[in-house]
């Protein structure tokens, strides 16, 4: 009996995490490549599909600004320095 309980809890508990992300919680950022162009054009820094971004989709190759959400994989490129951050009203 005591192994179903520790079990429902895990159970339980796995389920909270993952409704910890609730749309509600998405945060929506202004990102820009830090990238240089090579050869004939941009590199692409980022091409992700999740329904979080707008769109659905984020792509990020150049200097313009894009909004992104901020995903596990646009983390890790902030991170790495190949994003930046900027302002929303930002141009190129």
């Amino acid at each position: 009996m005591a192994k179903r309980k520790i079990i429902k809890e895990v159970e339980d508990s796995e389920t909270q995490a993952d409704g910890a992300e609730d749309e509600g919680d998405i945060q929506i950022i202004t990102v820009r490549s830090t990238l240089r162009p090579k050869g004939d054009g941009d590199q692409v820094v980022l091409y992700e599909k999740d329904s979080d971004h707008p769109e659905g989709e984020a792509y990020i190759a150049g200097h313009a600004p894009v909004q992104v959400a901020l995903t596990p994989k646009v983390k890790a490129l902030l991170r790495a320095g190949k994003l930046e951050e900027v302002a929303a009203d930002v141009d190129e």
